[in-house]
């Protein structure tokens, strides 16, 4: 992985909102992603498609994102180890996940129809995916980072378990 490629992912990583994510229940139940910030407060992400919730493998995959790419990146930067199991257990928050590619669109980029939005699939039958904080679209650096994860994790993991020396 070229430096360039690592460095925009810390970019988007950076951009994100707070400074650790998990995945969670909100009190009546509804799974939801908490986002924790250096003062101990946290906020809360709800994670729909279209209007409802999304699937707890989209929302497992979200809430573990950030952990995941810290882990990664340690591991392809060589300041960190990875062991298989760790790796093991990201993939299957991968494998839970909507399929790649996860595409944003944001609305100071023109949007889809005014608002930011994921687009998990090239056929109209899939429901977009939106991420809110209180009440309203969380952050253009979270929809990024979150889009580009869905990239991001994989080739991270294929980096990780590359084999040194072969280029």
């Amino acid at each position: 992985m070229r430096a360039n490629e690592l460095a925009a992912i810390e970019a988007r990583l950076a951009a994100a909102t707070g400074d650790r994510w998990r995945p969670g229940s909100d009190p009546d139940g509804v799974p939801v992603v908490y986002v924790g910030f250096p003062d101990g407060r946290e906020d809360v992400l709800r994670i729909t498609r279209e209007r409802v919730p999304a699937s707890i493998g989209d929302i497992d995959f979200i809430g573990h994102a950030r952990r995941d790419l810290e882990r990664l990146i340690g591991a392809v930067r060589g300041v960190a180890d990875l062991a298989d199991a760790e790796l093991d257990q990201i993939e299957a928050r991968l494998a839970g996940a909507s399929p790649a590619p996860w595409r944003v669109f944001l609305e100071a980029d023109g949007g889809i129809g005014g608002s930011n939005v994921i687009s998990v699939s090239d056929g109209d039958d899939e429901p977009d995916l939106y991420i809110w904080r209180d009440g309203k679209l969380a952050s253009d650096g979270d929809f990024e980072f979150v889009a580009a994860a869905r990239q991001d994790i994989p080739d991270l993991i294929a980096e990780v378990r590359r084999p040194r020396g072969n280029g």
